[in-house]
């Protein structure tokens, strides 16, 4: 497998991906702050030293091959979007986390997920992909089951959704 730091930027028809250290604190802070879409959760105030704690700590999982995270920016505009994960790739288990902007458009979160999911079978080569929703997140779980998604287990809170090759 190539080092994961090779994998950056990457582009779609609409969007960037990029290391976090390529965006500013001030604006990853402002998005950790902020109403998000999320599937990880975010616990407490940010500020620019956790903040740059958060970062730090990610590129040192994206070093040592353990995740690939990634700013996601309109290409246009370089407006960060988002936060995108790919994690457990040590255990070749993959599974996507995200952070968005509460107003990013669904045609951008189609456009990214359809995106990372043939670059998780075709360059990482794994074989699925999975991902955990909050049940409230009814537009992300008609936007991934279109895209192939199927839920494997529910809980009060969650859903656990499921993508093979």
């Amino acid at each position: 497998m190539t080092k994961f730091e090779s994998y950056h930027p990457i582009f779609t028809a609409h969007l960037e991906l990029d290391w976090l250290t390529t965006t500013s604190l001030g604006q990853i802070t402002q998005l950790l702050n902020g109403r998000t879409i999320a599937n990880v959760r975010l616990d407490g105030e940010y500020d620019a030293s956790r903040t740059a704690d958060l970062v730090n700590d990610d590129m040192r999982q994206i070093m040592q091959s353990q995740a690939l995270i990634w700013a996601v920016k309109d290409k246009q505009t370089q407006v960060l979007l988002g936060i995108f994960a790919i994690t457990n790739l040590a255990n070749n288990e993959p599974q996507f986390n995200f952070i968005f902007e509460v107003g990013i458009a669904p045609d951008f979160i189609s456009e990214l997920f359809d995106h990372m999911i043939q670059f998780t079978f075709k360059e990482l080569k794994q074989s699925s992909i999975s991902l955990l929703l909050n049940n409230n997140q009814h537009n992300l779980m008609s936007i991934i089951k279109t895209l192939g998604f199927s839920q494997i287990a529910k809980s009060a809170k969650s859903s656990r959704f499921q993508l093979f090759q």
